[in-house]
């Protein structure tokens, strides 16, 4: 009764209410979408920094390899000339 003496049917208020609940519902699920979006940026942003840390440390195991072998190459080098030497002196 109240809704037909401000001129609006039952029908009318129903669908503005209706319209008020869609709207709020759009909100909530925008915001539910942008904090999901934030939160799926932030964890590509870490796995990326988890990534590069790896690499990095990788990298540098692998020229510290590199260098172990080179000094192991020329040791052996150096090893291999004394005894060709001492072989070549004790003939």
């Amino acid at each position: 009764a109240l809704g037909l003496g401000m001129g609006k049917s039952d029908l009318d208020q129903a669908k503005d209410l209706f319209r008020l609940q869609m709207r709020q519902a759009k909100r909530l699920w925008t915001a539910d979408w942008a904090e999901a979006s934030v939160r799926h940026a932030e964890s590509c942003m870490q796995s990326t920094q988890q990534h590069v840390q790896s690499q990095a440390m990788a990298l540098a195991s692998y020229y510290q390899a590199e260098k172990i072998a080179g000094q192991g190459i020329k040791l052996a080098r150096d090893q291999d000339s004394r005894s060709y030497e001492m072989a070549w002196r004790s003939e």
